[in-house]
């Protein structure tokens, strides 16, 4: 990692936390900073696509619509009971996958960002030819797992949610892609923009590989098992 992102690593642990911080130091370093505006920029942007995806609304009296598609409205109260809870179950099944949907789609909007975030560092690691040490990335998080094949042509931590991740960029015969493992989460994610993704099991944790250039990313993360 550069002396200057070492440098700016404080601050931009603050904006993770905090994308629209007040804090006196984090706004006398965005003044002089512009790659660290940048990150803030990205980090706004990917709060307002969380905020989006998360705001989806259950459709006004989807329960009496769906009564009343059955048919059923002139029987007898007492009967119309078990109507009345079906389309209460089916209503909160709706919800309930249409939470998970949005959940899934925050979830890998705030990754697809963090990566786009990383990528100029990660970008000039690989164009300098840095020498790279997956093996020690991975246990410093305890990755349960060996690598799939491939040339690691980064490695590194960084800091997601206050928690140390593991992020590597590889190169294998059919492109590049990310792979990030997350321990201590529990997550599911979904292709997101112009990103391809899946996430896998693994450990305590959640890995999640992640390419533009592979569309069909299953056989890399069915190496993955959980352990």
């Amino acid at each position: 990692m550069s002396e200057q992102l070492l440098e700016c690593l404080p601050y931009r642990q603050t904006l993770l936390t905090e994308p629209g911080t007040a804090d006196p130091d984090t706004l006398a370093h965005l003044e002089q900073c512009s790659q660290c505006q940048q990150f803030q920029q990205s980090l706004m942007k990917t709060d307002d696509q969380l905020k989006a995806a998360l705001s989806v609304p259950v459709p006004d009296n989807l329960a009496p619509r769906i009564l009343l598609a059955s048919g059923r409205k002139h029987q007898p109260a007492w009967r119309r009971w078990p109507q009345v809870a079906i389309a209460a179950s089916i209503t909160l099944a709706v919800f309930v996958l249409l939470s998970q949907f949005s959940e899934d789609s925050a979830i890998a909007a705030e990754l697809a960002g963090h990566v786009d975030n990383e990528f100029h560092e990660v970008e000039a690691h690989v164009e300098a030819a840095m020498p790279v040490n997956a093996e020690a990335v991975l246990n410093r998080i305890s990755m349960p797992a060996d690598l799939p094949p491939g040339e690691v042509l980064f490695a590194g931590n960084c800091v997601h949610h206050g928690k140390l991740i593991a992020h590597l960029l590889i190169q294998s015969d059919a492109g590049q892609y990310t792979l990030l493992y997350l321990p201590d989460q529990s997550i599911k994610v979904r292709n997101h923009s112009d990103w391809h993704m899946v996430s896998r099991p693994l450990g305590n944790g959640t890995v999640v590989v992640m390419s533009k250039q592979i569309s069909d990313l299953s056989t890399i993360a069915g190496i993955f098992k959980s352990v």
